[in-house]
C-alpha cells in the first residue's frame, strides 16, 4: 500500500503554502479556483479560519492506496468496470483508497484493456479508468498488448481523451491531433 498525505487547511492566505510544505504541488489553476472559491464564501474571514484551527487544531492524515487486484482479476471483463466503479469510493472515516484497477493494469494489462473495450462498445468511457490505463501501463507489455492499447485508445472520442489526460492521475498531456507513434 502507498501513503498519501491529506491535510486540512483553512486560511485563504496559507492555503497553497501549507499545501506545499506538505510535499503537495498545486498547480496553478487549481490554486487559482481554490482562492476564487474562498473568495466566493460570503463573511471568510482569515483571522476567524486561524482561530478556528489554533482552537480545535488541524488534523492531517495519512491515507493508504490498497492497488491489490484481488477482486477484479477473477471476474469475466463484462463485470470489471462496474466492480471497479463501486470499489473506488472511499467511505469516511476510512483511510484505505481502493484503486483495484490500477493493480489490474500492473498485473493484467490485457485484461484491464478489454475491460475498458467492452465498455467503449456500450458507449461508456470512465475516464478516471482510462486515466489509470494510461498512466500504470506497464513498460514491458508485449509488442501486441502495447498495439491493442494505442488501437483502443486511439477509438476514443477526443473529448474523452483530452478529459483522461486532464486529469491529475494521467501526468501527460496529450497533443492535439494525437498522433501514435510506436515505441522504441
Amino acid at each position: 500500500m502507498k501513503n498519501t498525505r491529506y491535510c486540512v487547511i483553512v486560511s485563504r492566505q496559507d492555503m497553497v503554502d501549507t499545501i506545499q510544505m506538505n510535499g503537495c504541488d498545486l498547480p496553478a489553476t487549481q490554486a487559482f479556483k481554490l482562492d476564487e472559491i474562498i473568495t466566493g464564501i460570503t463573511d471568510w474571514s482569515d483571522g476567524r479560519a486561524t482561530s478556528t484551527v489554533m482552537e480545535h487544531g488541524v488534523h492531517g492524515r495519512y491515507v493508504e492506496t490498497d492497488e491489490t487486484p484481488d477482486v477484479l482479476i477473477d471476474l469475466p471483463a463484462e463485470e470489471v468496470v462496474e466492480r471497479a466503479r463501486t470499489e473506488m469510493p472511499r467511505q469516511f472515516p476510512d483511510l484505505i483508497e481502493r484503486r483495484p484497477f490500477n493493480g489490474l493494469v500492473s498485473s493484467n494489462p490485457t485484461k484491464a484493456i478489454v475491460a475498458l473495450d467492452v465498455a467503449a462498445q456500450k458507449g461508456d468511457y470512465p475516464v478516471f479508468l482510462w486515466s489509470s490505463l494510461i498512466d500504470k501501463l506497464p513498460d514491458d507489455v508485449t509488442p501486441e498488448v502495447y498495439r491493442a492499447f494505442l488501437e483502443k485508445l486511439t477509438g476514443l472520442p477526443c473529448a474523452v481523451i483530452g478529459r483522461c489526460c486532464a486529469t491529475p492521475a494521467c501526468g501527460v498531456t496529450v497533443p492535439f491531433p494525437l498522433v501514435v507513434m510506436p515505441r522504441g
